[in-house]
């Protein structure tokens, strides 16, 4: 579908495996239904974006959150459910046109970040030239929910999959999705997706 992408948040091995050092209970639940998603981008010609992060020891945020995503760590590195051939890595740095034009173009772009809100990274802001996005990923309660009202702030639409996002607390994830709902995001299904029903969804909401 034209102007669509799949947007894939924090699939990281931090996060998502039991041994991270950031790791958000149940993750593994979903990694079955993020690698259909993502076989469904892949083979279905839709470009991936999303975000990882990379740390640096002096990183603000590790004033909140242990130490995860260290750079060159194995722990930062995606879950292989979720990895696509020739990736890119745009850095929170300045970078050429030349440069940029070139990753934007790969089929899977990652945002690298040191905060919970992807737009921290500028190149993020090229987003908004796109219409709607599937987002899926972790955590339900910080960095989906910041990308999702970011998304929503920007005039794209957003369908977030609910059964391929996780949150690391019940109470903050609940609220996350009421504040995602309220901003316009449509909740769906990985089902529902990989079963081409959300491209009628988004026709209708088009027409």
């Amino acid at each position: 579908m034209k102007n669509l992408i799949f947007y894939d948040v924090d699939t990281q091995k931090d996060f998502m495996a039991k041994s991270g050092a950031l790791y958000i209970p149940h993750s593994e639940d979903i990694i079955k239904n993020l690698e259909r998603l993502t076989a469904y981008a892949f083979y279905s010609g839709i470009q991936v974006f999303g975000s990882v992060d990379r740390h640096f020891p002096n990183d603000h945020e590790l004033k909140t959150f242990p130490p995860h995503c260290m750079d060159g760590t194995d722990g930062a590195g995606k879950v292989v459910q979720t990895t696509i051939p020739d990736s890119a890595f745009i850095e929170n740095r300045p970078q050429s046109d030349r440069e940029l034009k070139l990753k934007m173009s790969s089929p899977a772009v990652y945002f690298e970040k040191q905060e919970t809100d992807v737009f921290s990274n500028a190149y993020a802001g090229r987003l908004s030239g796109f219409s709607a996005a599937v987002v899926y990923g972790v955590a339900t309660d910080y960095c989906v929910k910041d990308v999702v009202l970011g998304m929503r702030s920007r005039g794209i639409d957003v369908l977030v999959v609910e059964d391929a996002i996780k949150g690391v607390s019940e109470e903050s994830s609940r609220k996350a999705i009421d504040d995602m709902k309220y901003a316009g995001a449509i909740f769906v299904s990985t089902s529902e997706i990989v079963d081409g029903k959300f491209e009628r969804m988004l026709k209708e909401k088009w027409r």
